[in-house]
């Protein structure tokens, strides 16, 4: 999802909650910003994941937030895949809306 802008031009393509509506003007730019978003997300998660395979000592009461990191990171893994293989151009705008909504029902599972 973008961030929202504050100017008025912007105002106009904002939805519910203030996210900002998808277009078939504006996909392109979501899409790639939605994957530096996961970029971002996958490296924190990664340098988390192996910080906590290296310790010696985990506590008990962290080991299932960390394997709820692990199941998060293999779902944006598998999605930014798919991502990669079939880059948005020459899709259909209702499949890439719909590829995108999967990246935003990964992130509500995994909240």
């Amino acid at each position: 999802m973008v961030k929202p802008s504050t100017s008025k031009k912007n105002k106009k393509l904002r939805g519910p909650g203030g996210a900002t509506k998808i277009t078939e003007k504006n996909i392109e730019f979501i899409e790639k910003d939605t994957m530096q978003k996961v970029n971002r997300a996958l490296s924190a998660l990664e340098t988390a994941i192996a910080k906590w395979d290296a310790a010696k000592d985990k506590p008990q009461d962290l080991v299932p937030k960390f394997k709820k990191y692990k199941r998060y990171h293999d779902a944006l893994a598998q999605w930014e895949k798919k991502m990669l293989k079939n880059p948005g151009r020459g899709m259909d705008f209702y499949a890439r809306v719909e590829r995108l909504g999967e990246f935003a029902n990964i992130c509500y599972a995994h909240q």
